[in-house]
C-alpha cells in the first residue's frame, strides 16, 4: 500500500518484487534478523501533547557488521531526516525523536531496515493527544451562604475524560452523607444549602484521561450580601445654609462592604409622562467629604436639599437606603441703594428680604438698632386672622369694647379740673395732627391714646440711664405730670408711629421691658404704672450711684457724659419722630427726618433666622462742603531729577473736584511728567525729574460747590549739594580719647536752596602717618561718620596722648561737598572713667541694678562700686540718710548686680560707680521703694569679699592656736605637744652622744621608771 501511490523508485520496486518472489515461491525459511520498535504497542497510543517523544528502531539477531545495516524512518512515504521531528543513527538502530509533540504529529510511521539487499519494514501508528486543561480557572469561589452553591471547573480536554471531585479526602458523590449534585459533565459542583461552618474549605477538580492526570484546587469560602444596619441623618432631616449637614451609613456583609452615595435625582415632567434621570453619584470634593460610610456636606445651599441615598456593596451583592434633606436658608435680602442727601432732608431706606420660618429684621447704625418690639410681632401674630375667622365680629366687639372704655375716660376727664381738660384737648390735638402716622388699623380713641401715651413716656423715661428723677412720687396726680412734663422734657418720650420701637444696641442687652403704644386693657395699665414706679424708684438710687461714682472718677465721668449725650440724641430722636421702623410684607423701612451730619455713614439691614444671618448695607451721605482730612504735613526735601509726589485728602458730598496750585498758579498736568491722580475723596501730585520751578509752597484745593473750597499748603524744599567746609575747630578742648569738632553754619547758606549736610564725614590721621606728601585722606585715613546738627560733634575711639591731622566732608541728599582743609587735633593722657548711663533698679523678690558701660576716658574700667544707702524724708521735706552705708565691688565685665539684704516698703538711694587705673567716676545715683515682696533675709554673697575672707581666715587661725595650746598645758597632746616633744626628742639625743664621746654613762630617759629596789 504504501507503495501504490508513489512513483516508482528503486526501493519501492525491490520490495514489491521480494515479496512477489516469496509470495510465489511459498518460501516459508525463517529470516536470521528481525526489526524491533521499542516502545510498541499501546506504548505508542494516546501520547501527550508538548512533550517529547522518542521511539527506538533496531535490528534483532543479526551478528554480522553494522556498516552492512541501514535504519531508516519514514512518515507519508518520506524518509524522516531532521528538523522538529528527527532521527539519530546509531549502530543497528535509528532513533525517531519528536520535539514538544503537537496533535498533528499523530499518524503511521514505519521502521525500514535494509541489510545485505534484504530491505524489512514495521509499521508503528504513534497518536498524540492535549492533556486535560482547565478553563479560565477560579481558584476561589465565594457562594452566597444559605443558597445552592455551584462551584465551576471548566476542562477542555479529549472526549473520555473523567472529572471528579474532593473534599477533605473524600471522593464527592451523590451517594456520600452530605448530597451533591453534578451538572455540564461534572464540571459544576452544586451544594445545596451551603453552610460556611461546614462548607468553607478546598476542593480538589481532578481531570484524568489516560496517563495524564490533573488537579485544581479552588478555595471556597461563603460571602453574605450587605446589610445596613446604621442609619443616621441630620436632626429632623434639616440642615442651615452655610453650615455643614453629616450622613453615616455602616453594613454587614462579607466581605466588607464598600459604601457610595448618591444624590437621588428628581424626576421632570415631559408632557403626559414622567422620565426619570440617573441618580449622580458623589465623590470627594472641597464640597463632598466621603469617607468610608461617612458623608459631610459643607456649606450647603439651596441646590443641597433632596434625597440622599446610600449603598453598601460587596461582590454578593448591595443594599440601599435613602434619606431626606431639607436645607434651611438664610435670608434673602435685596441689594440696598446709596444715599445722598442734604442737611434737614428725609430719608427712607427700604430692606426687603425672604426667609424661611421666623426672622427678625432690624437696622444698625453704629451701635444704634432700630427694630420692631418683640410686643408688636406677638400682637400682630395675635390679630392675624386664619383662613374662615371671622375677623368683622371680633373687630366689631373690639370697637363695642372701646366705646364702652371711651364712655369710661369721658366720664373720668368730667369729673376732672378744667388744667386737665385743658391739657387733654392739646393732647388729643396732638394726637389728631399725627394721626396719618399711626398704624392702619388701629382705631383708638383719644383718651386711651392719651393714657398710652402717657405711659410709654413714663416707660421711656424710667428706661434713660443717669437722669435726674423728680423726688415726689407720681400715682396719677395730673398736676404732677405737668410739673415732670415741664421740668424734663427731654426724657419723655411720645412715639405716635405705633409700629416701630427704637432701642440703641447697649440698652436691648439689659433691658426687659419693651416700649409699646399698642391696645391693653385698663387693668393692664393700672400693673403697668405700678411696675414703672417701682422701676422709676430703682432707676433713681441706680442713677444717684452713679453719679457718686462720676464724682470719683474724671475719666469715667466723660464716657458717661459721652453716653449719656448719645442716649438723649437717641431719645430726643424718638420724641420728635425723627426716626421710624415699619416692617410690612418683607419690607422693613427706616426713615430718618431733619437729617443732620451726625446721621451720615453706613447703615445696615441684618435679617436674621435659624440658619444665620444675612446683612444687606448702604451709605448715607450728608451733602457738606469740603474738609482737608489729610495732607503731607511734613516738608518734602527734594533735588533736581529726583521724584518725589504731594497727597491730598478730603471730606466731601458730592465728591470735591481737585485743584493743585504752585505759587498761586495752577499747575497743569502733562501726563508724562507731572501726572495729577484723583481719586474718590483724594489726590496725589506726582512730579518726576524735578526742576528748579517745581519747588516752593504748593497748595491743594477741594471744592463741590457745596460751601468754601478747603485747601492745604505743603512745602517742597530743593536740596542743592553743600559747599566744602571751612577750616574745621578742633582745638577748643582737648579729651584722652576722643575728640569735639565743630564747623562753620555759613559754610552751607546757598541762595539755590537748602545746602544744610545730613552728614558730616571726617577723615583723621595721625600726624606721623599723614605728613607724607602722597597720602590720600579718602582711602588711608580713619572715618567718622556724625549726624549734623549745627553743634559740636565728637570723634569717640582716638588713641590717647597723641596727635591728629583731621579733614571734613558735608553730605545731602544732593551729593557731596570736596574735602575741607586739615586742621590739627590732640588728645591727652586717660583719665577718669565716665559716669555709667541707664542706671535702673528693677524689684521682685530682690533688686536688681543695671547700667551702660560709661566711656573709660582712654584707661579700662577695673570694676564698679554699688552704693546702696536707706534714705528718709524728714519734717522739712529734707532728704536725710538713715541706716548704714553698704558697698558692694562688682567686676569690670558685668552690667547688672542682685542686691542682697534689702528690706520691704524702703527707700533707698542706689549710687553705681566706675573705677579705672585713674581713679573712679562721679556716680549716677537713683531712688527706688523697695516693694512688699522683696526679701529681707541676707545674701553669703556679701560676706564673701576678699576683706571679709581675710578677716575670717585669721580668727579661725588664732582659735585653731588657743584650742592647741589649752591642749597641751592639760592633756599633753595636740601639734603644739608634738612640736615640743619632737624639739626635746632631738636634744636628748645629742646630749647622750656627748656623753659617750666624754665617757659618761647615758642615762635611761625613761619617764615612768620607779625607784631602785
Amino acid at each position: 500500500p504504501q507503495c501504490a501511490n508513489s512513483h516508482t523508485g528503486p526501493s519501492c520496486i525491490e520490495m514489491i518484487i521480494t515479496y512477489l518472489l516469496l509470495s510465489l515461491l511459498g518460501a516459508n525459511a525463517v529470516q536470521a534478523w528481525s526489526i524491533h520498535i521499542q516502545p510498541s504497542g499501546e506504548r505508542l497510543q494516546n501520547r501527550v501533547v508538548g512533550e517529547n517523544f522518542l521511539v527506538v528502531c533496531g535490528v534483532k539477531d543479526y551478528e554480522g557488521p553494522a556498516s552492512n545495516v541501514q535504519v531508516n524512518w519514514i512518515k507519508d512515504n518520506e524518509i524522516i531526516r531532521g528538523g522538529r521531528i528527527m532521527t539519530i543513527e546509531k549502530p543497528l538502530s535509528s532513533q525517531l525523536m519528536i520535539v514538544r509533540a503537537k496533535k498533528e504529529d499523530s499518524g503511521d510511521y514505519m521502521c525500514q531496515v535494509k541489510l545485505d539487499g534484504d530491505i524489512k519494514v514495521e509499521p508503528a501508528k504513534i497518536t498524540f493527544i492535549k492533556t486535560p486543561q482547565f478553563v479560565e480557572p477560579r481558584k476561589d469561589q465565594h457562594p452566597e451562604d444559605g443558597t445552592t452553591a455551584e462551584i465551576e471547573c471548566k476542562v477542555d480536554a479529549e472526549p473520555g475524560v473523567e472529572i471528579f471531585w474532593q473534599f477533605n479526602g473524600e471522593t464527592l458523590g451523590e451517594s456520600t452523607s452530605r448530597p451533591y449534585e453534578f451538572k455540564d459533565n461534572k464540571q459544576i459542583l452544586v451544594i445545596p444549602r451551603f453552610d460556611a461552618k461546614k462548607d468553607d474549605g478546598i476542593y480538589l477538580c481532578n481531570a484524568a484521561q489516560f496517563s495524564s492526570f490533573e488537579t485544581l484546587h479552588i478555595n471556597v469560602t461563603a460571602y453574605s450580601r450587605p446589610s445596613i444596619t446604621v442609619f443616621e441623618t441630620p436632626s429632623a432631616n434639616l440642615g442651615y445654609e452655610a453650615q455643614s449637614a453629616q450622613f453615616k451609613c455602616a453594613a454587614t456583609g462579607k466581605p466588607k462592604p464598600t459604601y457610595k452615595w448618591f444624590k437621588v435625582a428628581t424626576y421632570f415632567d415631559d408632557v403626559d409622562y414622567e422620565r426619570p434621570k440617573d441618580d449622580e453619584e458623589i465623590v470627594a470634593s472641597d464640597l463632598y467629604a466621603v469617607d468610608d460610610g461617612l458623608l459631610v456636606i459643607n456649606a450647603l445651599a439651596a441646590t443641597h436639599s433632596g434625597q440622599y441615598k446610600c449603598v453598601a456593596v460587596n461582590e454578593i451583592g448591595e443594599d440601599e437606603k435613602i434619606a431626606d434633606l431639607k436645607v434651611f436658608l438664610k435670608p434673602e435680602v435685596e441689594k440696598m441703594k446709596n444715599v445722598v442727601k442734604e442737611d434737614g432732608e428725609e430719608v427712607t431706606f427700604t430692606c426687603e428680604f425672604k426667609a424661611d420660618g421666623k426672622a427678625n429684621a432690624k437696622f444698625v447704625f453704629g451701635e444704634e438698632e432700630y427694630k420692631l418690639g418683640e410686643d408688636e410681632d406677638e400682637e400682630a401674630e395675635d390679630t392675624t386672622f386664619g383662613p374662615g375667622d371671622d375677623g368683622d365680629d371680633e373687630e366689631d366687639e373690639e370697637n363695642e369694647g372701646e366705646k364702652e372704655k371711651k364712655v369710661e375716660e369721658e366720664e373720668a376727664v368730667e369729673e376732672g379740673d378744667e388744667d386737665d381738660q385743658g391739657k387733654e384737648g392739646e393732647e388729643n390735638t396732638d394726637d389728631g395732627d399725627n394721626e396719618e402716622s399711626t398704624t392702619a388699623g388701629d382705631d383708638l380713641d383719644e383718651a386711651n391714646d392719651e393714657n398710652e401715651d402717657d405711659e410709654v413716656a413714663k416707660e421711656l423715661h424710667d428706661a434713660t440711664p443717669n437722669d435726674e428723677e423728680d423726688e415726689a412720687e407720681t400715682e396719677g396726680g395730673e398736676e404732677e405730670e405737668e410739673k415732670e412734663e415741664e421740668t424734663h422734657d427731654i426724657h419723655e418720650a411720645r412715639i405716635e408711629h405705633v409700629d416701630a420701637i427704637l432701642v440703641p444696641a447697649k440698652e436691648m442687652e439689659d433691658e426687659e421691658e419693651v416700649i409699646t403704644t399698642t391696645e391693653a386693657s385698663v387693668e393692664k395699665e393700672d400693673e403697668e404704672k405700678d411696675e414703672n414706679e417701682v422701676e422709676k424708684t430703682e432707676d433713681k438710687e441706680e442713677a444717684e450711684d452713679n453719679e457718686e461714682d462720676e464724682t470719683t472718677t474724671g475719666d469715667a465721668k466723660d464716657e458717661d457724659e459721652d453716653e449719656e449725650k448719645k442716649w438723649k440724641r437717641f431719645v430726643r430722636d424718638i420724641t420728635s419722630e425723627r426716626v421710624s421702623v415699619k416692617e410690612e410684607n418683607g419690607i422693613l423701612t427706616l426713615t430718618i427726618r431733619r437729617l443732620s451730619q451726625s446721621d451720615a455713614g453706613d447703615y445696615q439691614c441684618i435679617v436674621e433666622n435659624e440658619a444665620g444671618k444675612t446683612v444687606r448695607s448702604a451709605s448715607l451721605a450728608i451733602t457738606h462742603a469740603p474738609e482737608i482730612t489729610e495732607y503731607s504735613k511734613d516738608p518734602i526735601r527734594s533735588f533736581d531729577g529726583e521724584d518725589f509726589a504731594l497727597h491730598c485728602s478730603a471730606s466731601a458730598v458730592p465728591a470735591p473736584e481737585w485743584t493743585w496750585k504752585r505759587n498761586g498758579h495752577v499747575i497743569e498736568a502733562d501726563g508724562t511728567r507731572i501726572v495729577i491722580d484723583d481719586v474718590a475723596d483724594s489726590s496725589t501730585l506726582s512730579i518726576k525729574d524735578a526742576v528748579k520751578s517745581d519747588f516752593g509752597a504748593i497748595e491743594c484745593v477741594a471744592s463741590n460747590n457745596v460751601g468754601e473750597p478747603a485747601a492745604a499748603s505743603m512745602t517742597v524744599i530743593r536740596v542743592v549739594a553743600p559747599g566744602t567746609p571751612s577750616l574745621p575747630a578742633c582745638q577748643e578742648h582737648v579729651y584722652p580719647n576722643y575728640g569735639q569738632c565743630t564747623l562753620n553754619d555759613e559754610d552751607f547758606e546757598s541762595d539755590e536752596g537748602d545746602a544744610t549736610p545730613e552728614h558730616i564725614i571726617f577723615y583723621v590721621a595721625p600726624m606721623d602717618v599723614a605728613k607724607d606728601e602722597d597720602f590720600d585722606f579718602k582711602t588711608q585715613a580713619r572715618n567718622f561718620t556724625v549726624a549734623y546738627n549745627g553743634a559740636k560733634m565728637r570723634l569717640h575711639g582716638l588713641d590717647t596722648n597723641k596727635a591728629y591731622y583731621v579733614r571734613a566732608q558735608a553730605i545731602n541728599e544732593a551729593g557731596e561737598s570736596e574735602l575741607s582743609p586739615q586742621t590739627t587735633m590732640e588728645t591727652t593722657d586717660p583719665w577718669a572713667p565716665e559716669a555709667p548711663s541707664e542706671v535702673d533698679v528693677k524689684c521682685d523678690t530682690s533688686c536688681e541694678v543695671s547700667w551702660v558701660e560709661p566711656n573709660n576716658h582712654g584707661a579700662p574700667i577695673s570694676s564698679y562700686k554699688i552704693e546702696v544707702k536707706e534714705i528718709e524724708a524728714n519734717a522739712d521735706k529734707e532728704i536725710i540718710y538713715s541706716g548704714d552705708d553698704i558697698e558692694y565691688e562688682v567686676p569690670f565685665d558685668v552690667d547688672s548686680f542682685s542686691i542682697p539684704s534689702m528690706k520691704p516698703n524702703v527707700r533707698y538711694e542706689i549710687a553705681v560707680i566706675a573705677a579705672n587705673i585713674i581713679g573712679q567716676s562721679s556716680p549716677t545715683a537713683i531712688v527706688v521703694d523697695t516693694p512688699d515682696t522683696v526679701s529681707s533675709s541676707l545674701s553669703l554673697e556679701r560676706f564673701f569679699t576678699p576683706k571679709m575672707i581675710a578677716i575670717i581666715a585669721i580668727a579661725l587661725f588664732l582659735v585653731v592656736v588657743v584650742i592647741d595650746g589649752l591642749c597641751y598645758l592639760t592633756m599633753r597632746c595636740g601639734v603644739l605637744a608634738c612640736c615640743l616633744s619632737r624639739c626635746r626628742s632631738s636634744s636628748h639625743k645629742k646630749s647622750a652622744g656627748t656623753d659617750l664621746e666624754s665617757g659618761k654613762a647615758a642615762e635611761s630617759g625613761r619617764l615612768l621608771d620607779g625607784p631602785a629596789r
